[in-house]
């Protein structure tokens, strides 16, 4: 049997050789990322980085959120310490990573370790990070006091810039007075920023004008519809999740409209199985569930939240639709 520092030596023989005899490495980045990080005893463990980058990004297209974050931990492992730039970011991507993969709690560590490097020595990208990062947590459902801090902090590194970065941090915020916690949380919606849901609007992508939708702001009806028009004609798929996401939610609970809402939560759930999107499924389970209780079809119901209760489990404990799937449950 071998020893480990005989072993370590063979992974890093099979590296070298990879390499050396491959014309195009990101083709074995996988392997290649391995091979270092089972040497990464020895020196020059962090020329695997790379390849653990090229690995991740060619895992996540391929397989989803969890294979990518796998990657994004091995260049951690085989970053030198010294190298605080690397690390930071190593631990930024790694961060939005987890976030993506509903890895919440990791995900916070992450940006938290991230920040504690010297993240924020570079305001605007911090700022842009921190902005990027604030959004996947709240779409994984990060609870709202982990969030805060981190747009706290964005703020401090966007200082006076009134640009679409400040806007994105303006709108990963959640606005709410609270007027009373007991017996239950009682809250007063006090609306996003003006002049970041315009910046967000007028110079963000389809993602950004998505975001400047919610469910808890009034919409009336007919700018309601005339919303659902422009994100159907939307290219970017997660764009189309959030929109009709929302979209579908302010149609059911605003308006009382069940068949457009059962409508817009079909296509959601199209969009959002194609995508892989978790929180997209969940929203649309929510609100396909209504119409057959309304039927009084209690078995097609029970099915539809069966597969809504599935689905949120999955997702971060702070997320809204946990109290939402209990509400139709209770319908039961």
């Amino acid at each position: 049997e071998l020893s480990d520092s005989r072993r370590a030596r063979l992974h890093r023989r099979i590296a070298l050789a990879l390499e050396a005899t491959s014309s195009k490495p990101d083709e074995h980045a996988s392997e290649l990322a391995t091979q270092y990080y089972l040497s990464r005893s020895l020196p020059g463990a962090e020329h695997g980085i790379p390849h653990a980058f090229a690995a991740a990004e060619q895992a996540g297209a391929a397989y989803g959120s969890r294979q990518r974050v796998e990657f994004l931990r091995i260049a951690r492992a085989l970053a030198v310490p010294g190298d605080r730039s690397l690390q930071c970011e190593i631990l930024q991507r790694l961060a939005l990573a987890e976030a993506d993969a509903l890895l919440v709690d990791d995900a916070v560590s992450s940006a938290r370790e991230a920040l504690e490097l010297g993240a924020g020595d570079d305001p605007a990208r911090g700022a842009e990070f921190l902005a990027e990062l604030v959004w996947g947590l709240k779409d994984a459902g990060s609870r709202q006091e982990i969030l805060d801090p981190l747009v706290h902090a964005g703020r401090e590194l966007a200082g006076e810039r009134r640009d679409l970065i400040w806007a994105r941090l303006e709108l990963g915020d959640y606005p709410v007075e609270i007027i009373a916690r007991d017996p239950v949380p009682v809250g007063r919606w006090c609306g996003y920023r003006p002049e970041a849901v315009r910046l967000a609007r007028e110079t963000g992508s389809e993602l950004d004008y998505a975001r400047t939708l919610e469910v808890m702001e009034w919409t009336p009806l007919e700018e309601s519809e005339a919303l659902l028009g422009r994100v159907r004609g939307w290219s970017e798929p997660w764009a189309r999740i959030h929109g009709l996401g929302v979209l579908a939610r302010i149609l059911l609970l605003q308006h009382g409209l069940l068949a457009a809402a059962t409508e817009a939560a079909r296509e959601l759930l199209a969009v959002s199985s194609e995508a892989g999107s978790l929180p997209g499924r969940a929203y649309a389970e929510y609100v396909l569930a209504h119409e057959p209780l309304v039927r009084g079809d209690f078995t097609t119901a029970g099915a539809t939240l069966d597969r809504l209760l599935a689905v949120v489990e999955r997702l971060g404990p702070g997320h809204r639709l946990r109290f939402s799937a209990r509400v139709v449950q209770a319908l039961l």
